[in-house]
């Protein structure tokens, strides 16, 4: 729906698919700006059976992981995203349009890195 209520505005300094790719990299980072954004929302853990200090816990570990997700390169950020998004491997491979085994080795790699740099913000 965005590629066909901004086509009016593609102004040729690139391929087609490149600026559909560019927004379709752009929706997801947005949807997952609100995905984040919706968690920092709940407040009311009333209805939940977890201690108070684990929730706040809980909602910094997911803050930091976010954080960490932004320091990732545009591209590894989208891969794991559709990856928290749970969608298959087969799915996550048509979209980007890699072979599975690539996208495999990618998602190890940026799983690698993710750990890498939220052990360095754990340690701040």
């Amino acid at each position: 729906m965005t590629v066909w209520k901004k086509l009016d505005s593609f102004r040729n300094d690139a391929k087609l698919s490149t600026w559909i790719y560019r927004i379709a990299i752009n929706n997801c980072l947005t949807s997952m700006r609100k995905k984040h954004q919706h968690l920092k929302k709940i407040t009311d853990t009333s209805c939940i059976d977890i201690p108070e200090d684990s929730s706040n816990e809980k909602i910094q570990q997911i803050d930091l992981l976010y954080k960490c997700i932004s320091k990732l390169k545009e591209a590894d950020r989208v891969l794991i995203t559709l990856v928290l998004d749970e969608k298959p491997y087969e799915q996550i491979a048509e979209i980007t349009g890699i072979t599975e085994n690539n996208l495999r080795v990618k998602i190890h790699r940026i799983k690698k890195e993710l750990t890498e740099i939220f052990h360095k913000y754990a340690r701040l």
